[in-house]
């Protein structure tokens, strides 16, 4: 994996455009026997109608034409569908890998958008881990809703060590897995797209039976079918009048009409149009190919596909009995087969045959697939940035995080400044002063994200990182409320409040991360709130990192010997003749020996006095 980013981009490039040249071929392949399809058509209607028509003449040579066509259009039915079907996966594999390359530029209009959530919790707000242009855009793609929720919940919580080892294992894996991750995506849209919520499936493959409970109803349907078969074929033999079959059709038809709620229900839960068990099955039969080396995923596997207790062999039953239910799309065939044998009912019988040997594994099976997917999606950053580093999670003491060149994952590769970064020990804070725009926040959000993905799994955008386990908070963009009547200063105290009482309560150490806060109130109270706010964490044992353009907090009562300073600055040249404003974005040591406000202020040109 030690590749130059150019090399990742030229991989994709390379994937992209054979997927690209494979979806154009197969689409003059597919143009080609869809006209094939229609000559053979009409080939079968002349061929019937020369060899019926006229006066009691049957031209043999044109039916046998006819049937011969008639074989050839099925022959080609099957083939065009298996053509469009290979053209489909090469325009998701196409599209998955110009994706890549959008993500690997941070080109995020070009890439799907993430499920908006309603209301994200503050963490996610300040860090930007979900949403448009997020920690979740960034991620690899997730095809199913259950692998974005896992992936959701594993940036939003912290793993163990012990689990943040286990995934790294699995995620290092993968990363070297390219074409098995695209096939695990390009499958789970395909589930996605035919099951887009798993809610309606899974209430009733863990709901009770509604047939086997109402035997009464399902001898009723066994003993009205074998009635009715009974009547038609003692009809034919002629050994009963030949309409006599007709009398239980109405009974059949009443009993259809009264639980036609109950099977629809059921139907719509189970019998989707597309089918997402086809794609399922491909998932699984992936996986089952995949060889795989790192213990939790050949334990993962091995659930997913061994045994006919396995999800496998399950949903490729469940396939088998939709394609039975799926009947109720063929219109006059269906119809028939419903007044004669009262068909959905026997249906529903299997189906709940189904449901109780594998509806209580269902969730199971769909989460497992899940953790498979945000596997996936953290193993596709370490292979698309080989530069980043695995993690190092520092089992139990203090809490001290150390990152050389660390970086925020979210900016373009070419335009991201990695600084040396160091956190601790417990009771202690860097102090990070400079100018506007020079980097403060940035540097912060990256110590956040970065702590974010090591404890999801992932890799981070550094040279090294160690870190203990640990909990964040932080105090980014807070909002006034109007609906909760909330000034802005106010709701900034209440997330200051949050924080603390995190590091009060949280078993872990607790890693805290301000961005110019209490902004909402005059200079001097400011500057007391903050001193009290700090001293309270300090007192906790927190550890953490404040920018700010309050100098005197370095020296302030209580801190000045937990303050360790940092800064940002910026250089001012003049280029034909005017001035123009340049940042490295390098820390340094020490606080910010200059501002630039007035200067930015002469830069827009509001710095000209009022005219008299």
């Amino acid at each position: 994996m030690n590749e130059h980013p150019t090399a990742v981009h030229e991989r994709y490039r390379r994937r992209r455009d054979r997927f690209a040249a494979e979806w154009a071929d197969l689409d003059r392949r597919s143009s080609r026997l869809a006209h094939l399809r229609f000559g053979l058509a009409l080939a079968v209607v002349a061929g019937l109608t020369v060899g019926f028509w006229g006066a009691g003449v049957v031209r043999p040579g044109w039916v046998t034409a006819a049937a011969l066509a008639a074989v050839g259009f099925v022959v080609a039915v099957r083939v065009h569908a298996r053509v469009r079907r290979d053209q489909g996966r090469a325009g998701e594999l196409r599209d998955l890998n110009d994706e890549a390359l959008a993500r690997l530029d941070r080109v995020w209009e070009r890439l799907p958008r993430p499920p908006d959530h309603d209301d994200p919790p503050a963490l996610a707000l300040d860090l930007d881990l979900l949403g448009a242009a997020s920690l979740r855009h960034l991620l690899g793609p997730v095809g199913t809703p259950l692998g974005d929720a896992t992936v959701t919940r594993w940036l939003l919580a912290p793993a163990s060590a012990d689990e943040v080892s286990r995934r790294q294992g699995a995620v290092w894996e993968l990363a070297g897995r390219l074409d098995l991750r695209q096939d695990l995506t390009r499958l789970g849209r395909e589930v996605s797209r035919a099951m887009p919520d798993t809610g309606a499936f899974l209430a009733w493959a863990e709901g009770a039976n509604w047939l086997a409970v109402r035997p009464a109803l399902a001898w009723a349907a066994r003993v009205l079918a074998l009635v009715t078969v009974g009547l038609i074929v003692a009809a034919i033999a002629g050994w009963v009048p030949p309409l006599l079959w007709l009398l239980p059709l109405p009974l059949n038809l009443a009993l259809t009409w009264a639980v036609r709620s109950p099977v629809g229900t059921i139907y719509r839960a189970v019998s989707l149009e597309p089918s997402p068990f086809p794609a399922l099955g491909e998932q699984l039969a992936s996986l089952r190919a995949a060889n795989l080396e790192d213990p939790r995923l050949r334990d993962l596997a091995a659930q997913l596909v061994d045994g006919e207790s396995a999800a496998l062999a399950g949903f490729a039953r469940l396939q088998r009995l939709t394609t039975l239910a799926d009947m109720r799309h063929s219109g006059m065939v269906h119809g028939l087969l419903q007044a004669v044998l009262l068909w959905d009912l026997h249906v529903v019988g299997l189906l709940e045959g189904w449901q109780t040997a594998h509806g209580a594994r269902s969730r199971g099976w769909l989460e497992q697939l899940g953790r498979l997917e945000a596997l996936a999606a953290l193993a596709a950053l370490v292979h698309d940035h080989p530069g980043w580093c695995r993690p190092s999670l520092l089992d139990g003491g203090d809490l001290e995080l150390t990152a050389a060149a660390l970086g925020h994952p979210l900016l373009p590769p070419d335009g991201c400044v990695g600084n040396d970064v160091s956190l601790g020990p417990p009771g202690t804070f860097l102090l990070v002063t400079g100018s506007n725009m020079s980097g403060k926040s940035t540097l912060l959000r990256a110590c956040g994200v970065n702590a974010v993905l090591a404890l999801a799994g992932g890799p981070a955008c550094a040279r090294s990182l160690s870190l203990p386990e640990l909990a964040l908070g932080t105090s980014f963009r807070v909002r006034d409320s109007l609906e909760q009547g909330l000034s802005y200063f106010m709701a900034e105290l209440r997330r200051l409040k949050e924080v603390v009482d995190l590091a009060e309560d949280s078993p872990l150490p607790v890693l805290y991360l301000f961005d110019e806060i209490l902004l909402g109130t005059n200079a001097e109270e400011r500057r007391i709130a903050v001193q009290k706010v700090l001293s309270r964490l300090r007192a906790l044992g927190a550890v953490g990192a404040v920018a700010t353009h309050d100098l005197s907090l370095a020296t302030a009562e209580g801190l000045a010997d937990a303050c360790v300073p940092i800064h940002f600055t910026e250089q001012f040249d003049e280029r034909d003749g005017r001035t123009e404003m340049s940042f490295d974005y390098r820390v340094r040591p020490g606080l910010a020996p200059t501002t630039n406000a007035l200067k930015l202020l002469a830069l827009v040109g509001l710095d000209d006095d009022p005219a008299p």
